[in-house]
């Protein structure tokens, strides 16, 4: 069989639905895809050293304030 890696944000302690959650600037336009640029390298194996670039993108859609909650007492 073959191995595999899957990255994650870090969970948040804050999140109401135990959900990861990773913050971008409120300027940031809606409904834009932003590149994301990912380098993988230093992975050692028998034969040498394995690396990988990856491009993908992120649509951001809404903002913080259309589904983040605070619960004040």
């Amino acid at each position: 069989g073959g191995q595999s890696a899957k990255f994650i944000f870090k969970p948040n302690e804050f999140s109401t639905y135990d959900r990861t959650v990773h913050f971008t600037p409120l300027w940031f336009p809606d409904a834009t895809d932003y590149t994301i640029y990912t380098q993988v390298w230093d992975t050692w194996t028998p034969d040498g050293m394995l690396s990988i670039n990856l491009n993908d993108y992120v649509s951001i859609q809404g903002s913080l304030y259309d589904d983040w909650y605070t619960n004040r007492e």
